[in-house]
């Protein structure tokens, strides 16, 4: 669900309460009411507040969004060729591929890695397998 559309409604919302309040005060005012004035400003003020406070979780979330946002930059087959030794096929997302020849238990971070099972590996550990494999 898209919550900055919603909130930007809300944040329209109190900032329109906020204007009646405001024109409120001003009438009160010129009617030398001081407790209607004091009473009308601290409404608008408030309600001006949770206007700008709509429109900040609106822009953080929209920020957020942008920040989330995930994309697949390759999908790895790996292949097992022989005692630890594997072959693993990258295919990038503009449909290039580049295949490896990896010896050794380097490409256990690819498949499962942890003690909970398997899981995708962090952005070190995969920097530490490139690592190994370019260095071969």
């Amino acid at each position: 669900m898209n919550m900055a559309g919603p909130l930007t409604l809300i944040m329209a919302a109190f900032a329109v309460i906020s204007a009646v309040f405001t024109v409120m005060a001003l009438v009160a005012v010129r009617r030398r009411r001081v407790i209607g004035t004091a009473m009308a400003m601290l409404l608008g003020l408030l309600c001006l507040t949770l206007a700008a406070l709509a429109g900040s979780v609106s822009l953080a979330t929209h920020g957020y969004r942008a920040l989330t946002h995930e994309v697949v930059a390759a999908t790895v087959a790996t292949r097992v060729t022989g005692p630890q030794q594997f072959t693993a096929t990258f295919t990038f997302a503009d449909g290039r591929r580049s295949s490896f020849e990896l010896t050794g238990d380097a490409i256990a971070a690819l498949e499962c890695f942890g003690v909970f099972g398997c899981r995708r590996p962090l952005r070190a550990q995969v920097e530490q397998v490139h690592e190994e494999v370019v260095g071969q």
